[in-house]
């Protein structure tokens, strides 16, 4: 069978999920054996593992590059938080409960691409906790989080037409949307101590019914920033707009 979507244990024959899909399954009974092509869904089951990303740049599906040998489901707490500089790529739609990148004196990035990632958990901790050299790159993908906090030094980067969906986001790092490009931030509750740099021809929308909690940090490029229809902009800190 397709390992990464179901594993075999070797003694007791138990099958478990490990991602949604389909997979061929051969069961032996005194000598005699039948397979048959399965469907296999993971069902979370308890608060999930803790499975950390173990190899250097590679594919998220990659289950040989994770703690626990499978590729992560929605119960786990994941962490791209050891090891040399590297890119971790999302090639497939993934949800999971928490996400922690960076921390360490090398640059982790998620690279997410077109794909969609959910994150499930949120407030009174982070869902997705970007700490220093922890990076996202997402091109015309989507990152759900239950809440976003991005560290000193964290960053992400859109490059496409991206969406990050989260209903409460802390930026203390950097959010950079590239050249002719844009991020749409939806209804969040963004408060800002870090920078916003939107590049020329870039937009930044936030709502509609969204805010923009602007506590101190840097507005930076030649972009837009856009509000929604019931959105508003908080000001505790000096902005300064030039054009």
């Amino acid at each position: 069978g397709d390992a990464a979507v179901a594993a075999v244990d070797s003694i007791t024959g138990a099958v478990t999920a490990v991602a949604t899909g389909s997979t061929n399954v051969t069961a032996t009974s005194e000598g005699v054996s039948g397979a048959a092509s399965v469907s296999v869904v993971p069902v979370g089951s308890g608060p999930g593992g803790q499975n950390v990303w173990m190899a250097t740049s590679g594919n998220w599906s990659t289950a040989a590059n994770w703690s626990l040998g499978r590729v992560p489901i929605a119960t786990d707490t994941v962490q791209l938080t050891q090891g040399l500089d590297y890119a971790v790529t999302l090639d497939t739609d993934a949800t999971i409960a928490r996400l922690t990148i960076g921390g360490t004196s090398d640059v982790i990035t998620l690279e997410v691409g077109d794909h969609t990632l959910t994150v499930t958990e949120g407030a009174p901790e982070a869902g997705i906790e970007l700490l220093p050299l922890g990076h996202i790159q997402v091109a015309n993908g989507t990152v759900n989080a239950g809440q976003l906090v991005i560290d000193s030094n964290g960053s992400i980067y859109t490059y496409g037409s991206a969406t990050i969906a989260s209903p409460a986001t802390v930026n203390s790092g950097t959010v950079t949307v590239a050249v002719n490009t844009t991020l749409d931030l939806g209804p969040t509750l963004l408060y800002n101590l870090g920078t916003l740099d939107v590049q020329g021809g870039g937009t930044l929308t936030v709502g509609p019914s969204g805010t923009l909690d602007y506590q101190g940090g840097s507005f930076t490029g030649t972009g837009r920033l856009v509000f929604g229809a019931g959105a508003e902009l908080l000001l505790d800190a000096d902005l300064a707009f030039d054009g």
